[in-house]
C-alpha cells in the first residue's frame, strides 16, 4: 500500500471501551469527532487486547509482543526492567530516523516507557500521586507546544490520555449531558448493592466519591448509571481533545503527512458481566477496543471484520513506513488486509490477564472460552464458555451443552501455550500462585479504613478454595 504520510501520531485513550464510541453503535453521541475520523478512514471491528489492563496493554502495543514473552502481564512491583532484546517501537523508528515523543506519565509506573523516545512529555512529572489524574487538556498543552515546534522533522506521537480511567470527573461542561435519569442520589435506587456487598467497595468508596464530586461535596452517586454518564463525558472530552490535535496537525501543515491512529489499552465494565467500575478481567467491555487508521490517502469508510489484536499496531506502522518488520514479534500487519492480500492470518484471538483476576481466553469465530486461574473477588468458573453472537456480556456459560466446542477450544489453548512456554511455567498460572497484587491493595484499604474484619470474613471464606490466600490475614 502506498501511502504519503511518514509522521505518526498514535492516541492511546486509556480504559476506552470500544462500544462507547458511535462509530462501533453506541447510541449516545460520545465521540463526534472519532466517528468522523473512522467516516473517513478505516475502522477495525473486532480488535482485541492481548495482555491486559495498562501495563501490560502498552508494552504489548509499543513491543509487538505478548506478555508470555515480555514478561509483563501483570502490575507486578517485582518487574522493574523490560529485557533490551525485546522489540521497541520507538527505539527502533528513532533507529531509523525518526524524532520519537511521547506525551504520557506511564514512566511514573515502570521507566521502561521512556525506552526510545528522544523526548518524553509528562505533565504531572512533579507530582506523581496524579499518575491516572492528569487531564487531556494538560496532555495537549505539551502536544501542542511540540507540534507547533517541530514541523520540519518526520516524527512518531505517542499521546496517551487517561480520562476515562476512574475517577471519572470530566470538566464540569461534560458532567451533565449523557445523563438521562431522573435523580442520581435517589436512595431507592440499588443499583449499586451488588458493589456494595464486595469487599472491594472498601477500595472503591472513595473513586465513587470522587466521581460524585459534582453532586456535592461528601455524596455518592446511588444511580449506576450516573457514573456510566461520567464515563461517557470523559470521552467526550477526549474526543474534543483529539479534534484540537487534528487541527493543529492541519494548521502547521502536517495533516497530509500524518498516519493517526486511534485505540486504547483496555476496556472497562460497569457491572457486567461481574466487576463494576474497573477492568479485572477478560470480557469483552474489556478486551474488545477500538482501532481506527485515518489518512486522506486510505480507503474512506472502510470497515473490516477480520481479528486483529493490539500486538499488530507496532508491525503495521513499520509496514506504513516501508520499514523492515523483526521476526522476533508476535504481531502481524495489518496492511495486508488494505491490500485485499491473503497473507494476512489470524484464525484465534488469545488474551490475558493477571491483575484483580488471572485469567485467560481463547476466541473463534463466535466462541469464547476463559480459563480462570484465580477468581479475585468475584465467583467465575474454572472453565466457562460463551457464544458471543447471543450473548455479548458473558452472563451465560454454556460449557456443559457445549463440551466439544469448549474442550476443543481449551485444547488449542493448551497447545498454544506449550509452543510458547516449551517447559516454563504460565506466568499468569503464576502469579495466581504467588498471589495477585490487587489483593494487597484491598487489604491495605481496609485497614486504612478501619474494616479489617470484612476483609478476614473474605479470606477465610476465600480460603476454602485458596488454602494458601491465610497468608494475607
Amino acid at each position: 500500500m502506498n501511502i504519503l504520510a511518514h509522521n505518526i501520531v498514535l492516541f492511546v485513550i486509556d480504559t476506552l471501551r470500544a462500544d462507547h464510541l458511535g462509530c462501533y453503535g453506541y447510541r449516545k453521541n460520545t465521540s463526534p469527532f472519532i466517528d468522523f475520523l473512522a467516516r473517513k478512514g478505516i475502522l477495525f471491528l473486532n480488535h482485541y487486547g492481548s495482555d491486559v489492563p495498562t501495563q501490560p496493554g502498552h508494552t504489548a502495543l509499543l513491543s509487538g509482543t505478548r506478555g508470555i514473552k515480555t514478561g509483563v502481564i501483570s502490575h507486578d512491583p517485582r518487574q522493574q526492567t523490560l529485557d533490551q532484546k525485546i522489540f521497541w517501537l520507538p527505539r527502533y523508528l528513532g533507529s531509523k530516523g525518526w524524532r520519537t515523543v511521547a506525551v504520557s506519565t506511564l514512566q511514573i509506573m515502570k521507566g521502561w516507557f521512556v525506552n526510545g523516545f528522544h523526548e518524553y512529555l509528562n505533565p504531572v512529572s512533579h507530582e506523581p500521586s496524579r499518575i491516572q489524574q492528569v487531564d487531556a487538556d494538560e496532555i495537549n498543552y505539551f502536544v501542542v507546544k511540540w507540534l507547533r515546534k517541530n514541523e520540519e522533522e518526520k516524527f512518531f506521537m505517542y499521546i496517551h490520555y487517561w480520562d476515562p480511567h476512574m475517577f471519572y470527573s470530566p470538566p464540569r461542561k461534560y458532567s451533565w449531558i449523557f445523563y438521562d435519569g431522573k435523580d442520581p442520589l435517589d436512595p431507592e435506587n440499588k443499583s449499586l448493592e451488588q458493589l456494595k456487598r464486595n469487599v472491594r467497595w472498601c477500595f472503591q468508596e472513595k473513586q465513587l466519591l470522587e466521581s460524585s464530586k459534582v453532586l456535592g461535596e461528601g455524596k455518592i452517586a446511588t444511580d449506576i448509571n450516573w457514573y456510566i454518564s461520567q464515563y461517557d463525558g470523559e470521552i467526550r472530552y477526549v474526543d474534543d481533545s483529539i479534534k484540537e490535535v487534528y487541527h493543529i496537525l492541519e494548521d502547521q501543515g502536517l495533516l497530509e503527512n500524518t498516519l493517526i491512529i486511534i485505540t486504547s489499552d483496555h476496556g472497562e465494565t460497569f457491572g457486567r458481566p461481574k466487576i463494576f467500575f474497573d477492568h479485572g478481567d477478560v470480557s469483552e467491555p474489556v478486551i474488545r477496543l477500538p482501532l481506527i487508521f485515518y489518512h486522506s490517502s486510505l480507503t474512506n469508510g472502510l470497515k473490516l471484520y477480520h481479528f486483529t489484536q493490539s500486538i499488530d499496531v507496532a508491525p503495521t506502522i513499520l509496514d506504513f513506513l516501508g520499514l523492515d518488520i523483526p521476526q522476533n514479534i508476535d504481531g502481524i500487519s495489518l496492511v495486508p488486509i488494505l491490500d485485499n492480500e491473503k497473507d494476512y492470518h489470524r484464525k484465534y484471538i488469545y488474551s490475558n490477564t493477571a491483575v484483580w483476576t488471572a485469567q485467560r481466553a481463547i476466541l473463534w469465530n463466535r466462541w469464547k472460552l476463559v480459563v480462570t486461574y484465580d477468581e479475585g473477588f468475584w465467583d467465575y468458573p474454572r472453565l466457562a464458555l460463551y457464544d458471543l453472537e447471543k450473548d455479548r456480556f458473558e452472563e451465560n456459560n454454556v460449557f456443559d451443552e457445549n463440551k466439544d466446542m469448549g474442550m476443543g477450544l481449551f485444547h488449542k489453548l493448551s497447545e498454544w501455550l506449550f509452543n510458547n512456554l516449551g517447559k516454563r511455567i504460565d506466568p499468569v498460572k503464576e502469579l495466581a500462585q504467588l498471589g495477585l497484587p490487587s489483593f494487597k491493595w484491598v487489604r491495605r484499604v481496609c485497614i486504612e479504613k478501619g474494616e479489617f474484619a470484612k476483609w478476614k470474613d473474605f479470606i477465610i471464606k476465600r480460603s476454602l478454595r485458596h488454602p494458601e490466600s491465610l497468608s494475607l490475614l
